[in-house]
């Protein structure tokens, strides 16, 4: 029961943090406007007509979301024939790992490859949290409490930077349509 919880605190934590990185967080230059009541159009022939549905930010937000699916799918799978040691483990921890890049590439696309490269080979960045619940099922399947206490720890660890990470995208990552760099002087 603890590993469901754990796996669902986890989640939680990044797909509210990729939600919210995806979205622009809390980028104070972004304009906000209050929505019209319903029937009222403000004057505007088309209240939809402002609402980009073609913006980085809203490709990389249906991005993550498929890829986050297939991830879970994938870290089940790995984890039930990890646990159990079935022939073709292997075969899918490569499908996970191949899905880990496919997310850094997601991520890259918009805050460029060092943001991709840290999301994905970071200290308790991405590919390290795959291993701690390796780390965690191994535990498991061989009864050993001290690593299993170990893992979860680094997965505590891993919450913290890695929602950090997404929480606290450094300005140099950010990158809207309506910014462009400033010229250099």
């Amino acid at each position: 029961m603890r590993l469901r919880t754990l796996l669902a605190l986890i989640a939680l934590v990044v797909v509210g943090a990729f939600r919210h990185a995806a979205c622009g967080g809390d980028d104070e230059s972004a304009e906000t406007t209050t929505p019209a009541p319903a029937g009222d159009t403000g004057g505007m022939e088309d209240p939809a007509a402002d609402i980009d549905v073609m913006s980085p930010a809203a490709n990389l937000r249906v991005t993550l979301d498929t890829l986050l699916g297939e991830h879970a799918a994938l870290a089940m799978a790995a984890t039930q024939k990890g646990f159990s040691g079935d022939e073709d483990f292997e075969t899918i921890a490569a499908a996970l790992d191949e899905n880990s890049v496919e997310l850094s590439e997601a991520i890259g696309s918009v805050y460029g490859d060092e943001a991709a490269e840290t999301f994905l080979d970071g200290e308790n960045m991405w590919r390290d949290h795959i291993g701690f619940f390796v780390d965690y099922t191994v535990g498991l399947a061989t009864e050993d409490k001290a690593a299993q206490d170990r893992a979860v720890d680094n997965l505590t660890a891993y919450i913290t930077t890695f929602s950090g990470f997404l929480a606290e995208a450094p300005p140099a990552f950010r990158r809207t349509p309506s910014r462009s760099p400033s010229p250099s002087t």
